[in-house]
């Protein structure tokens, strides 16, 4: 092991404040024992802090659960994140998708209730006009009537009226 140095010792070698050292040695980020209000770090902690190695404590934690690299994992973990990204994106993708297909059935079903208005407007009218061909049929048949004399003037009126009266 080698030799200790103090926050303000370690702050110079790093080109850190002492206040950033201290922070890391709270935060573990910099592995220091602390005497009473002062903390020691070990040169081999600086030199690897300089290097960017990963602390020792976190090695051994990775090493626990089975993770012995710690480049592999931080590669690893980046792939994860970069796989993370691309699944937020199919995601966002699908919904999407869900909206279009929301709005073509809404739009679907807009017109085929417009087509059943239609559809009911011309039964009305195929019921109109076979009214009206009724209607057309009835004043042939009393016309036919009248011509051959079977039918007076009064009764040609008194069918008028009925006919009307029905309109």
């Amino acid at each position: 092991m080698g030799k200790s140095l103090s926050v303000k010792e370690a702050a110079a070698q790093l080109g850190l404040s002492e206040g950033k050292v201290k922070a890391m040695c709270v935060s573990g980020e910099l592995e220091a024992v602390k005497f009473g209000n002062r903390w020691k770090v070990t040169e081999e902690e600086v030199s690897r802090v300089q290097h960017g190695e990963a602390p020792n404590q976190v090695k051994n934690e990775l090493k626990k659960i089975g993770i012995v690299d710690v480049e592999e994992f931080i590669k690893f973990r980046e792939a994860l994140q970069q796989a993370q990204v691309v699944q937020d994106n199919k995601e966002e993708e699908l919904n999407e998708k869900d909206e279009l297909v929301n709005r073509k059935y809404e739009a679907c079903k807009a017109v085929a209730i417009k087509a059943g208005q239609l559809e009911n407007k011309r039964a009305k009218h195929i019921a109109l006009l076979k009214e009206a061909v009724e209607t057309i049929e009835n004043l042939q048949s009393v016309y036919a009537c009248f011509s051959q004399g079977n039918l007076s003037h009064d009764g040609l009126s008194n069918i008028m009226t009925q006919l009307e009266e029905e309109l």
